[in-house]
């Protein structure tokens, strides 16, 4: 939070969990001069925490209603999960000045990417040596945006063969 906001957090709210108590995470804020006043929330309770569990709730909601949606099986919600993240970070925030969080960190947005999680996607085949009758393209089901060789891309699952394809030729 310091690096990325230059302001020095002036207490911690946790949910006991246990991340905050080590003596590693101590030593850290000793050696960066932050002041370590602690909250505690009542266990099961997340709602006390704020603004992070409001965040991590959204996220998960998201998640699940991808999820239930897209009808893929529990081994996809990882993808879920971060195709939820890039979802929210392009909504505008009135904390934000009603910009997005991608635009506020400076980074370029990507929305041109975002699909329904679990839609049907065709990648297209490069250098097919057939003729013009046959398909150009391979079925597919959208789970995000991937990145390959430092350029992001849609990737897609297929489940013929249970490989992942990053590309930016998908329809």
């Amino acid at each position: 939070a310091i690096a990325y906001t230059g302001i020095t957090p002036k207490r911690l709210r946790s949910d006991n969990a246990g991340e905050f108590e080590s003596a590693e995470f101590v030593a850290f804020c000793n050696a960066h001069d932050i002041p370590i006043f602690r909250e505690w929330s009542n266990p099961g309770e997340q709602f006390q925490n704020g603004i992070v569990e409001h965040l991590v709730h959204e996220v998960s909601r998201k998640m699940r209603v991808f999820m239930l949606q897209s009808g893929l099986q529990v081994e996809f919600w990882p993808y879920a999960l971060t195709h939820a993240v890039n979802v929210l970070i392009h909504i505008p925030h009135s904390s934000l000045e009603n910009k997005s969080p991608i635009i506020v960190s400076g980074r370029q947005p990507f929305h041109h990417l975002l699909h329904p999680f679990g839609c049907r996607a065709t990648v297209l085949r490069r250098n097919v040596q057939a003729a013009h009758t046959t398909a150009h393209g391979e079925f597919g089901v959208y789970l995000g945006v991937g990145i390959r060789q430092g350029h992001k891309g849609l990737l897609v699952f297929h489940p013929h063969d249970s490989s992942l394809t990053v590309s930016y030729h998908v329809k």
